[in-house]
């Protein structure tokens, strides 16, 4: 039979509204096909199926639109299942199953409440401890998350508290030092020291967390200098009577630094970071104290007089009167002891008479030519001998008028007390031991002249020398 085109067509037609109006609205991007068989079950296959969507073949009652578990193969499903589970629950084979257990995650960290560190004290002189000292800090534990499901895959939260395991502490100084524990006690050399303790806690599921408290501590030395540089060790702690040391705290603490002493010496200013102090004119001793907010440091001053006069010999100067028993020398004049400088004080010479016998007889009761007023000192001190005076001394026998008397024995002698005062204050009478010059003619007209160290030797009969 030959069935005309329109037939054909018409048939064609119906067959197609057929199956649209019989399946579900599925939605497709422009240029997609889709056919019957994709709804004719799971045993779709081969072409005709959508081959580009084959697990549209599930179910023919779904669809995409509406339903996303409208898949065929497992993968999908799986997909699917997870995501109607949510996140509790575990999916196999598109079935929803409840977790084994709870699941505990850590929502917050654990920190700490309080503490603090000090040092103590804050501000300390040098040859003291200080003591580093932490309050340990409270831990708080961490916030703990824990779900449960149930059968049905349903959800519960709850949230509690973390457990703290275990807490422990370290410190360190600047400059390296480091140790066990929450607190540290020593000495130290002057300086600005950062302590820092680190304070750590461990919970049991969220982990270790820590903490740093941190102090400072200053360690202070006075530091000293003298004025004069001599001798070497300007940095020395004995000082003669007079002389100026300059102080300071190392480091400078904060805050008004007030000096004061336990002794009569005297600061310029009394107030500020470094100041002079000029030693009294007695022997003494002097604690010094540099007083500032949060602490104080004190440094002792020994303080000494002079104690004997000596004298060199100066080259050249030796005086004789040919046949003549007269015999003299220029000498250097040093005030010690050599360990500190007396460039403050004036040095005199008390009255003295001379007692002479034999050839030099007619000298006896003769007064000692002498510096009535004083005479002041340099700053230069020489080891062995002291501080130098500004003026030497003339030792000299005198010599008869007439002709030379026939050689004898005799000797002169003068015990000279030595004074001293610091700058226009009272005198110091009679403070050093008498220095005794003398001078002697043996038989055979051998001289010596000798005072408080230095000596000249010579003889009658040498040829006259007037240097002087």
């Amino acid at each position: 039979m030959v069935r005309s085109p329109k037939v054909l067509v018409l048939a064609l037609i119906l067959i197609l509204a057929v199956c649209v109006i019989g399946q579900p609205s599925v939605s497709f991007a422009q240029g997609e096909s889709w056919c019957w068989d994709c709804y004719s079950g799971p045993s779709c296959s081969g072409e005709g199926c959508c081959p580009d969507y084959p697990v549209w073949c599930y179910d023919p009652g779904c669809s995409l639109d509406t339903d996303p578990c409208c898949h065929n193969d497992n993968s999908n499903e799986l997909t699917c299942c997870n995501i109607s589970c949510g996140p509790c629950g575990n999916c196999s084979n598109g079935v929803c199953s409840a977790l084994s257990g709870p699941v505990t995650n850590c929502v917050s960290a654990a920190y700490f409440t309080g503490g603090s560190a000090s040092a103590s004290p804050s501000v300390v002189c040098v040859s003291n401890s200080v003591t580093f000292t932490a309050s340990p800090p409270t831990p708080v534990p961490g916030t703990l998350q824990i779900i449960t499901t149930a059968d049905t895959c349903s959800l519960s939260t709850n949230y509690t508290t973390d457990s703290i395991t275990g807490t422990d502490s370290s410190w360190s100084l600047s400059g390296g030092a480091s140790g066990p524990g929450s607190s540290l006690t020593t000495n130290l050399p002057p300086g600005v020291y950062i302590w820092t303790c680190t304070v750590t806690a461990t919970n049991a599921i969220c982990g270790v967390v820590s903490t740093n408290l941190i102090c400072t501590g200053t360690v202070v030395a006075i530091e000293t200098y003298t004025e004069a540089a001599t001798p070497a060790n300007t940095d020395r702690t004995t000082i003669g009577v007079g002389e100026r040391v300059n102080l300071s705290p190392f480091p400078t603490p904060t805050g008004t630094i007030t000096w004061t002493t336990t002794g009569y010496g005297t600061f310029s200013p009394p107030v500020g970071p470094t100041t002079w102090f000029t030693a009294p004119y007695r022997a003494s001793t002097e604690v010094i104290t540099a007083s500032f907010p949060g602490g104080s440091c004190s440094i002792p001053f020994t303080v000494i007089e002079p104690s004997g006069t000596h004298m060199q010999y100066q080259d050249g100067s030796y005086k004789h009167t040919q046949g003549y028993p007269d015999i003299g020398m220029l000498t250097r004049i040093y005030v010690g002891p050599d360990n500190v400088n007396f460039y403050n004080i004036v040095w005199k010479e008390e009255p003295s008479y001379c007692v002479a016998t034999g050839i030099y007889l007619p000298f006896n009761n003769v007064p000692h030519d002498r510096y009535p007023t004083g005479v002041a000192m340099t700053t230069i001190v020489t080891p062995g001998l002291g501080t130098l005076v500004t003026e030497g001394d003339q030792i000299y026998s005198g010599r008869q008028a007439g002709a030379p008397p026939p050689v004898a024995p005799g000797t002169e002698d003068f015990s000279i007390p030595d004074d001293f005062r610091v700058g226009f204050g009272d005198w110091k009478d009679y403070t050093f031991p008498p220095v005794n010059q003398h001078v002697q003619c043996d038989a055979a007209g051998a001289l010596t002249a000798s005072k408080a160290g230095a000596i000249i030797n010579g003889n009658v009969t040498d040829t006259t020398s007037w240097p002087w």
